[in-house]
């Protein structure tokens, strides 16, 4: 029988000791994948991601998506994005020109909220930082303006509507409405075209009296709505 020499021992447990290494290695890379490949999630991260997964896949009554430029622009700012766009609201990045129809279109200043949420007659809606909300309407119709008007105000408590100004084309109102139990100010100004088509550009603030509010909406209107070359 073959003597083992003391270098064959050596070797066999050097084999020995490699292979329990590598064992021992393997084992303990399994139980830190399980341990630490799993992200830490606080309580309030879980609601937030909860939240969002859930919102944008229920339905949003068209009432609630022409109301929510009602919240404020604090409140919009911290609706997570998914539900912001849920409801058909972006923020501007930038200053941007937004066509109302073939004949007009209105600057929007960066930073403002912007809604298109394709309703039949509301064209599009904005909000500005100073909680200025501007509505522009847009539908074919054959009955005088104000009554128009007042159809679309109809489900908004509207109150003390009257004639502010008026033109061969154009008439300005003032007037009061409810929501979200809020008062807002508004003053609207509309104008028909000859294939009885009216336009409505509303401005509405539960932040500026009536007097400020006109002056803004006219600066807005001077300003920001350009008539397109044809």
């Amino acid at each position: 029988m073959r003597k083992l020499t003391w270098s064959t021992i050596f070797t066999f447990f050097i084999i020995i000791y490699f292979i329990i290494k590598i064992t021992y290695t393997c084992s303990n890379m399994n139980k830190k994948d399980t341990r630490f490949n799993v992200p830490y999630v606080t309580l309030d991260e879980a609601r937030r991601i909860q939240t969002e997964n859930k919102e944008p896949n229920q339905k949003i009554d068209k009432k609630d998506s022409n109301d929510i430029l009602y919240t404020s622009y604090q409140d919009l700012d911290s609706l997570p994005y998914l539900v912001r766009e849920n409801y058909g609201i972006i923020k501007l990045m930038k200053d941007s020109f937004i066509s109302v129809n073939p004949e007009t279109k209105v600057k929007i200043l960066k930073d403002y909220y912007f809604q298109n949420n394709h309703d039949d007659s509301l064209r599009m809606a904005f909000k500005s930082p100073k909680n200025l909300n501007i509505f522009i309407y847009e539908f074919e119709t054959k009955e005088d303006v104000e009554k128009s008007f007042r159809i679309l105000k109809r489900k908004s408590n509207l109150e003390r509507c009257q004639l502010d100004n008026s033109t061969a084309e154009k008439i300005f109102f003032s007037y009061e409405i409810s929501k979200k139990d809020k008062r807002f100010n508004g003053y609207t100004l509309s104008f028909k075209n000859d294939k009885n088509i009216q336009t409505f550009f509303e401005f509405e603030s539960d932040k500026l009296s009536k007097k400020e509010l006109k002056k803004s909406a006219l600066d807005f209107l001077l300003h920001n709505v350009i008539k397109n070359k044809l």
